[in-house]
């Protein structure tokens, strides 16, 4: 059995608007990665050492979870893969087309997984989604 090929991380991509983007991470013929950071509410976190009152400092993640704006996260995280998907260069599709599996995780809470197995870029279907977001109605019922 041969040794399998590292997966990328990181990539640059060109968006449509000319500019350029980087997805979390790709493996050719397999599946594109985008992994956004959600945050709890207000209030809770943990203590630092220098103080049960005082609260660690740390960095807010791209929405509180459970809301609107972390639904929105996750959703521009979701098109950002899939338009990374879609402009891979010719030679990135040699082996079939395109990766099959689309997946957004927020890091320690969700992983939503997405499919479009024809891979031509066309729509997806949702595989795996918190029940509290809308799946996508062209897709068959799970």
């Amino acid at each position: 059995m041969s040794r399998p090929t590292p997966t990328s991380s990181r990539n640059p991509c060109r968006w449509p608007a000319g500019t350029t983007g980087f997805i979390d991470l790709y493996r050719r013929g397999c599946f594109v990665l985008e992994a956004k950071q959600g945050s709890e509410g207000a209030g809770e976190g943990e203590k630092s050492a220098q103080g049960e009152g005082e609260k660690k400092k740390l960095k807010r993640g791209t929405g509180v979870r459970g809301t609107s704006s972390w639904d929105t996260a996750l959703e521009k995280a979701r098109r950002q893969a899939q338009t990374y998907a879609r402009g891979l260069p010719p030679d990135e599709l040699s082996d079939g087309g395109r990766p099959p599996f689309l997946v957004v995780v927020d890091v320690g809470n969700t992983i939503e997984l997405y499919s479009e197995f024809t891979r031509s870029g066309g729509n997806l279907c949702t595989i795996s989604r918190p029940p509290q977001l809308p799946t996508d109605a062209r897709c068959p019922a799970r």
